[in-house]
Formats: structure tokens, sequence, C-alpha cells
């Protein structure tokens, strides 16, 4: 019998679609599970790698934030409770020495906010602090607030989220802001004399604590357990600062970084999934690619971990997420794994039920946690020993791997005889760590695929131990050298039915 093509795997017919680890094995996607994989437009190749640029002597980093305060970018990061500062000039930056900025609790869940070369601190447990670019910081809201969960800027005011230890109590679902221009006076004016423009306002709406806050257009997105809402600068004739519109409900924060903001959209991970907003309207995006696999793998008893950020080069919103202990990809020195997600929406084959979907990855769970690239020429991950430069072009991120979901060349009532597979692309030949793997299965379960020993990979491979008839066919490919995939095909013989 003569060989012919029984699967043809290529750019808009589902290569470059991302991993489906929650879809049925046989539901028509490609891949099921990857890690350290790029899913580009017209090709999938390995992330790049990272570079690292301060040394962190105590444990990781657990906050970061970064400002320009001309001719310097600053970098601010926490470590062990102490709050350094780090500047760095032209591109590619060049570190000076960190310095002190001051000390919080060593136990505390931290947020630093720049304003100008100032910089708010607070940790949630003892008075916020406002360091004003030399000497020592100097206690803020004293008589407003004795505690703050998380310092946001909007227009010429600095604005304190999640209040404790106010006049009337706890203010958990509550917000204050300083005077015009000025995060040392956060008392609000007696009437009549309305001099200061400092006041607080109560979130009613919320249904818990305020969880996150982050940037949606011009307005700051306030997150509680389960509610959305925007508070937004309606200027001096409304009381400076409000919600005028009402809360979105089913939707919600787990951390303080769990929601990204990128371009005119949140994109956040919640217990529910992985959703996305526009201030005004939500939808679910995990489904059906990830939603069950995160329900069955993350560790949210660690929620307060979760740490999202936007990846400028590689064009992903990443998530760090602690596994837990039962999950497949756990171990105890790769606790965690990161979710990546290309915020574009790819439409695929009309023959496909996945139309217009999210493109997801995993990639490493080294870092702990990430920042933007805004006035530095890179994003910024923190990892155990150090702070680094993330996604720096030149450079792959360690080996990589991909696995395939099950083919049945488009009929599940005869066996195949499996011949060989064509790659198209660029891969190096030369490092033998460059591998694949040739699956069978008679059945439509993962749990069921028979995999050959692994053999280097090459455009053209033909299995090792031969040609081999079954229903269903898998690959696995993995490695650690630099690569680009823009097609795969798979070449063999129909053969008889099964009984």
């Amino acid at each position: 019998m003569s060989s012919e093509k029984l699967l043809d795997l290529m750019v808009g017919k589902g290569l470059e679609g991302g991993i489906f680890p929650s879809a049925e094995p046989t539901a028509g996607v490609v891949w099921n599970s990857s890690l350290d994989v790029w899913f580009r437009d017209l090709s999938i190749e390995q992330t790049l790698g990272r570079v690292k640029k301060l040394d962190l002597i105590w444990r990781p980093a657990r906050f970061l934030t970064q400002a320009f305060n001309n001719p310097n970018k600053t970098l601010y990061y926490e470590n062990a409770g102490a709050v350094y500062g780090v500047n760095a000039t032209g591109n590619p930056s060049v570190f000076s020495a960190p310095y002190f900025i001051g000390a919080l609790d060593v136990n505390g869940d931290y947020w630093l906010e720049p304003w100008g070369n100032w910089l708010a601190m607070t940790d949630g447990i003892t008075q916020p602090v406002l360091w004003q670019g030399a000497g020592a910081p100097i206690p803020i809201g004293v008589g407003q607030f004795k505690t703050v969960r998380i310092f946001r800027k909007i227009a010429q005011f600095l604005v304190a989220y999640g209040l404790g230890g106010t006049p009337d109590g706890d203010a958990q679902n509550g917000f204050a802001w300083c005077d015009v221009n000025d995060p040392t006076n956060w008392t609000p004016a007696v009437p009549p004399n309305f001099a200061s423009a400092a006041r607080n306002l109560i979130i009613r709406d919320l249904d818990s604590e305020i969880v996150c806050v982050t940037e949606l257009g011009g307005a700051h997105a306030v997150y509680s357990r389960n509610y959305m809402i925007l508070v937004q600068y309606v200027g001096p004739g409304g009381g400076w600062l409000g919600t005028p519109t009402q809360a979105l409900v089913g939707i919600g924060a787990v951390s303080k970084r769990s929601v990204v903001s990128v371009g005119p959209y949140n994109f956040g991970l919640s217990r529910g999934g992985v959703f996305a907003t526009d201030g005004s309207t939500f939808s679910w995006i995990d489904r059906p690619a990830v939603d069950a696999w995160l329900q069955a793998n993350i560790d949210f008893a660690q929620a307060s971990s979760i740490w999202g950020y936007w990846d400028t080069r590689l064009q992903l919103v990443v998530w760090v997420l602690p596994l837990l202990s039962s999950s497949l990809f756990y171990s105890p020195s790769s606790p965690r794994i990161r979710l990546s997600m290309d915020p574009k929406t790819r439409t695929v084959t009309p023959e496909s039920i996945y139309l217009s979907r999210k493109v997801f990855g995993f990639l490493d769970g080294v870092p702990y946690g990430g920042m933007e690239q805004e006035v530095f020429e890179q994003t910024i991950s923190v990892l155990q020993d150090g702070i680094y430069f993330e996604s720096v072009p030149g450079t792959v991120n360690g080996s990589f791997s991909l696995v395939s979901q099950l083919f049945d060349a488009g009929d599940t009532s005869i066996y195949k005889l499996w011949d060989f597979l064509e790659l198209i692309g660029t891969i190096d030949k030369s490092d033998s760590t460059m591998q694949i793997s040739f699956g069978y299965s008679d059945e439509p379960r993962l749990d069921t695929i028979n995999f050959d020993p692994p053999q280097p990979l090459a455009f053209l491979n033909f299995p090792a131990q031969g040609p081999r008839e079954s229903v269903y066919f898998a690959f696995k490919i993995s490695g650690s050298s630099n690569f680009k995939i823009t097609s795969i095909k798979v070449h063999g013989e129909k053969a008889g039915y099964v009984s």
C-alpha cells in the first residue's frame, strides 16, 4: 500500500492554538500540554530566557515596582521586610548598588507605590509610611487609618484601599485619598472650610474586603472576591473620587496581583477560571482549554501567592500559580507553574468547534512573580536568588516539551499504520537533547498511550522500532535548543476495521 498523509498540522489549523489539557483527547485540538513553548501567530518556538540583574540575600522579593526619575530608572523592591531602591541608566540598563529605604514588618503583605521620587509603603500590619526621596520614611494617615492593603495613584491623588483602624473601625471595603498633590495630608476638611480635598468612602456594593486594585482605562478596577467596581476621578463638584457605575457581579480576585491590566482590558485568574473585562461586561476565556485543569491542579489555599504580570516581549499575560502536591506537574523542587495566555483572539478553521479562542501555554515555575516592561527595557521577574530581566532576545529558557492530543486521521473505525512524521521549520539536529517519541493507542484516552523510547529529532522522523498499527496516534517533542516549527505532517496507511 502507498503511504498517504494522515495528519496535517499547520498554522491556522491548530498548530499554534496553544494547549487544551481540559479538552477531550480526541476533540480535534492539537496540543494537550507543553512547557516553555511560545505559540506565535505563524509558528511555535521555545520561549526566551532570562538574565540576572540583582542578587537577593534573604528570600525572594514579595513586591516590585518601578519609576522614572530623570535621568534614573528606579526599581524598588522588598526583601525580608526591608525596602530597597536601585537606580539604572542607559539602554541596556546599567544598575548602581542598591540603597536601603526603610523597614517594614517581616511578615507583611506589601505594597509599594511610587509618587515621583517618593515612595508610599505598606505592609498591611503597621502604620503606612512615605519615603520622601531621602532620610527616614514618615508615617502617613495617622488618625485616619492604621493599616492599608493597597496604594494606587489616580489624577492628583494617592489612594489607599482596604483600610484598617479608621475612626469608625475597620473599612476593608473602603478607600481614602490624600489632599491634592500632597500624600502627607490625609485629614478631611471640616465644613464649611473645604481647603483640603482629602476624603474617604465605603464601597457598599462590594461583597467582601477589597482584594485587588488595578488600572482599567482611566479608572481603578476594584475587586472583591466576587465583585468588581470602577473608582473614577469625578472632579471637585462630585467629591473628587467616586463609584458612578454599577458593580459587576460574578468576577473577583484571589490575590493583590491576580488581575493584570493590558490595554483597555483586565485579565484575571480566580477560583472560577480566567476572565476578561472591559469594566462594563466580562467573559470567561479559559473554557474549554484549561478550566478543568485549573480546578484539579491549582492550590487555591495558597491563592494569595498568585502573581500575574504582562510579558511585553512575548506578548503574553502570565500568572505564577501554586500547585497542589497531588498535581502531576508538582515536585518539591517545582511547586509552582506559570500559565501564559495570549490576549489576542485567534480564529482557526471553520471546521473546528474551537473558534476564536485565547491561546494558553505552560511556562516553567521558577519565578515567584514578575513586573511588566515600563521604564526598563525588559520584563522583570523574581527568582529565589535574585531579580532578573525576563524574555531576553538571544537566550532560551532551559528545556522545552510538547505533548500532543490523540489523532485518529478522521476515522475511529479503522486501524492506521503510522509510517513517519515530517517536521517543517528549524531545529538543531546536533543537539542530542532534541528528541521525539511516538505513541499509540486503541482507546481514546491519554492514559492508554504506549510511547516508544525517545529518539533524535529530525525533519523526517521514522519510528526507530518500525511503524506500528493503532487506531490513535500521539507524539512528544522535547529538547533544550532553540527551534521553530511551522508544520507537522504524519504519513501512513489506513488498515482494517476495528472489530
